[in-house]
């Protein structure tokens, strides 16, 4: 950790952008409990001594402290899903605010009947709907979003 400290004052990273960087690495790793203590305390890094499950509910307790506000729940929801845990991606999906970033929240779960409903709560959403016809894998889903595309082009 310390070299990457050294690299980050040497460059002139961003603090914002060196935790992203950080915590996108840490959640690849799946070791999401010291993703918490990084951002919560800029102690040296603990050893990983926690079972995945702990892990998992490390991540849900710092997404509820004021240090998680440097990232929305969509990057919850994105490092969650990409990393296998889909059941826990989907705890933040509810916390999101915008419907936008909800559809494509739902879209990264594969629940694509929710993303569909979110993105039509939206109001210019044709942008959206390219996006989600992009990241869509479900045949009838992507039929739904090509009327739906189709629809608001006329």
């Amino acid at each position: 950790m310390a070299r990457a400290e050294k690299m980050k004052n040497d460059f002139a990273v961003p603090a914002k952008r060196f935790a992203w960087i950080v915590v996108k690495s840490l959640a690849k790793a799946r070791a999401f409990s010291l993703c918490h203590e990084l951002l919560v305390s800029h102690l040296p890094l603990p050893r990983l001594t926690h079972s995945p499950t702990e892990q998992w509910e490390e991540l849900r307790a710092f997404s509820k402290t004021p240090s998680a506000n440097a990232v929305t729940f969509g990057v919850f929801v994105q490092l969650c899903a990409q990393n296998g845990n889909v059941t826990e991606a989907t705890q933040y999906l509810g916390r999101m605010r915008e419907n936008s970033e909800r559809a494509i929240g739902f879209a990264r779960c594969n629940m694509w009947t929710e993303a569909i409903e979110a993105a039509r709560q939206v109001r210019d959403n044709l942008e959206l709907l390219e996006k989600l016809q992009l990241m869509c894998n479900d045949s009838q889903a992507l039929a739904t979003i090509q009327q739906l595309l189709h629809d608001a082009s006329q």
